[in-house]
C-alpha cells in the first residue's frame, strides 16, 4: 500500500514540475520518455522481464498504438496545465473511468445503468463547477478562452488514456513494467522529430532538475513503485489510493501557484472525484464494463 500511495503522491506533483521546467510541452514529454526508458530497461533486465515471448504483429501494433496514445495523453494534459490550471487539468483528467464506461458502450455494446448515467452527469457538472463556470469566474461568452480550452484538453487527455487502457486489455501477457518500457520507447521515437530544442534542459539549472525529476522520479521510479505495489493491494484499495494524485495536485496548485478556490469549486472537485470513484465501484450490468472499470485503476498511471 505504501508503494502505491507514494507513486500517487509523486504523480500529484507532475504538474508542478512540468510548469517549473519552463519548456515546450512537447520537449517535456520527449525527455520524460527518454529519461525513463533507461532505468526501466535496467529494472526489466534485473527482473528478467525483458523477453519477447508475447511478440506478434498484432501485439506489436497494439503496443505501438498505446505508446502513441499515451504520449498524446501527456501532451494534452500538460497543455491543460498551461492554459487553465493544475487543479482543473487533474480533476477533469479523472473523468477517465467515465470515459471507459462510455467507450465500453461503443466498443463492447455494453449497457449502462440509470445510476451510472446519473454519476456521469454529476461528474461533468462537478468539472464545470471546478472550472468556475457556475461561480462567475469564467464565462463561455468571453474572457475565459484559455480556461475552457484547458478544460477541453484535459478531457481529451482523459479520453486518450481511456483508449490506452482498452488497448492494454489484450496485452495482459506482457509484464506491466515491460509494457511501460515499450510505450515510452515508442513515445520518444514519435516525439523526436517534433522537439523544438534538444538543448533546452541544459540552458538552466532549474529546468534540468525538473526534467530529471519528471523523467526519473515521476516516471521510471513511480511506475516501478506502482506496478510492484498493485500486486499486494486490492482493486478497491487501489481505487481509493488513486485519488491521492488529484488531491496532492490541488494542494500544489494552491500552495505553489497561488490558485484560489472558492466554495463552488471545492464542491465541484469533491463531486467529480467522488462520482468518478463510484462509477468504478458501482455494480455493472456487463462483465466487460466491470473489467474495464477495474483496469482504469490498475493501469491508472500518469
Amino acid at each position: 500500500m505504501i508503494q502505491v500511495s507514494l507513486a500517487m503522491f509523486l504523480w500529484g506533483t507532475v504538474g508542478m514540475f512540468t510548469l517549473w521546467a519552463n519548456m515546450s510541452m512537447i520537449d517535456v514529454a520527449f525527455y520524460r520518455c527518454l529519461l525513463a526508458v533507461i532505468p526501466l530497461a535496467f529494472f526489466c533486465y534485473y527482473r528478467k522481464e525483458l523477453n519477447l515471448n508475447w511478440l506478434t504483429y498484432k501485439a506489436a501494433a497494439l503496443v505501438a498504438l498505446s505508446g502513441v496514445l499515451l504520449v498524446a495523453n501527456w501532451l494534452f494534459l500538460f497543455w491543460s496545465f498551461e492554459l487553465a490550471s493544475i487543479t482543473l487539468g487533474n480533476v477533469s483528467y479523472y473523468l477517465q473511468p467515465i470515459f471507459l464506461v462510455l467507450l465500453g458502450i461503443v466498443f463492447f455494446r455494453n449497457s449502462v445503468s440509470g445510476k451510472q448515467w446519473l454519476l456521469i452527469f454529476a461528474s461533468f457538472i462537478g468539472v464545470l463547477m471546478t472550472a468556475g463556470l457556475f461561480s462567475g469566474k469564467v464565462s463561455l461568452s468571453g474572457g475565459g478562452d484559455n480556461v475552457v480550452m484547458g478544460l477541453v484538453f484535459a478531457i481529451i487527455a482523459g479520453v486518450l488514456y481511456a483508449l490506452v487502457t482498452i488497448i492494454a486489455k489484450p496485452l495482459k501477457s506482457i509484464p506491466a513494467t515491460q509494457l511501460a518500457l515499450w510505450q515510452l520507447a515508442v513515445g520518444a521515437v514519435i516525439l523526436l522529430p517534433f522537439v523544438q530544442d534538444l538543448s533546452a534542459p541544459f540552458n538552466d539549472d532549474t529546468t534540468l532538475v525538473c526534467i530529471l525529476v519528471i523523467g526519473i522520479v515521476h516516471t521510471a521510479i513511480a511506475y516501478v513503485l506502482y506496478y510492484q505495489g498493485i500486486k499486494k493491494v486490492s482493486i478497491t484499495m487501489i481505487a481509493i489510493l488513486s485519488y491521492i494524485d488529484p488531491i496532492v495536485a490541488v494542494f500544489t496548485d494552491v500552495l505553489f501557484f497561488n490558485h484560489q478556490l472558492d466554495t463552488v469549486q471545492i464542491v465541484g472537485i469533491t463531486l467529480t472525484l467522488f462520482s468518478s470513484y463510484l462509477i468504478v465501484r458501482a455494480p455493472k450490468p456487463d462483465e466487460d464494463i466491470a473489467v474495464i472499470g477495474e483496469q482504469s485503476k490498475v493501469y491508472s498511471t500518469k
